[in-house]
């Protein structure tokens, strides 16, 4: 059973005629689902995930007001609750890694994440990593009487302002274009194989990168980048098997010139998909083969002067 499944389950048939039953009209005010850190969370969990953070149980999102008045009572009843459930096991907590489920303020899950006490406005509250942003958007919201928490995470899940939008995508695209159009080749040139290796690793990443802003969503955790995108619509199914081929390849250790060929036309046909999206979408209005040469046209639709010029810390 996938652990989003087995947290609703849980929820509706363990925890919510005990949590009325105690708290009343109080749960009519509680929002309640499973959102966070997880491969559950994204719908990616295996047999493998479940020896650590996987299991029986759901969050409780609570405003501040409601939270400080019965926060604790309310996390008191939930560790009450029968911890195996439908032949799975407790939970295994990391270390560190108390309070991702049971009860919780609204207001300390998102500002774990993004650092703020609201939704983000302006372009300097945006300077929120992806990976933290795929965080608290992903999972599921089983109920939320109040809307708060929804109200949140409508805000986040709108995306990045287009500035911000644009300005990744011209960062990733000077990366990219640095590392697979140019350092790997040069590293291949000196047979330096740590310059290849990390070339080609840096352009996949750079490059999945940016298929999830063309796409306007969230990039996960490095370890869920490739699986998450096989499923955006947006080149992700098509580069998708194109990067398995590159990573899988051996070159920089046992391959001779035309493997080095082979993976040389991945990185190119990976790079011109990139380039033709970058135009059907309307960031550069002429097509030319290098990304690097892309940077100054991205950039030119950027409205902000001062941010255009300035330099952005996002990921």
């Amino acid at each position: 059973m996938d652990g989003l499944i087995l947290s609703r389950k849980y929820y509706e048939e363990c925890g919510r005629d005990v949590l009325y039953d105690r708290f009343g009209v109080l749960m009519d005010r509680v929002a309640v689902g499973l959102v966070g850190p997880g491969s559950e969370c994204l719908g990616f969990d295996d047999q493998f995930s479940r020896d650590h953070d996987w299991g029986p149980s759901f969050c409780l999102w609570l405003t501040d007001e409601d939270f400080a008045l019965h926060g604790e009572a309310l996390q008191a009843v939930y560790c009450q609750l029968p911890q195996s459930f439908a032949g799975f096991s407790p939970r295994q907590v990391s270390q560190g890694e108390d309070g991702r489920v049971g009860a919780m303020s609204i207001s300390s899950f998102y500002r774990r994440y993004t650092g703020l006490t609201a939704p983000p406005r302006t372009l300097g509250q945006w300077n929120i990593p992806s990976s933290h942003l795929s965080l608290c958007t992903n999972g599921e919201v089983f109920v939320d009487p109040l809307g708060t928490f929804t109200a949140w995470r409508d805000a986040l899940l709108a995306y990045y302002p287009e500035d911000i939008r644009l300005k990744m995508v011209a960062d990733g695209c000077m990366r990219a274009g640095q590392a697979g159009q140019y350092n790997w080749q040069r590293g291949i040139m000196r047979s330096d194989p740590y310059v290849m290796a990390h070339a080609k690793v840096q352009f996949c990443t750079e490059a999945m990168q940016l298929i999830y802003l063309l796409n306007r969503a969230y990039a996960p955790y490095f370890k869920w980048l490739l699986r998450g995108l096989e499923r955006l619509p947006l080149l992700g199914v098509e580069v998708a098997p194109l990067l398995r081929d590159l990573l899988c390849s051996n070159a920089e250790m046992t391959g001779g010139e035309d493997t080095w060929v082979c993976q040389q036309n991945i990185i190119e046909r990976i790079c011109q998909r990139l380039i033709l999206e970058f135009y059907e979408q309307g960031l550069i209005r002429e097509k030319t083969p290098f990304l690097l040469d892309q940077v100054p046209l991205i950039l030119a639709g950027i409205e902000d002067a001062e941010f255009r010029a300035g330099f952005w810390g996002g990921r």
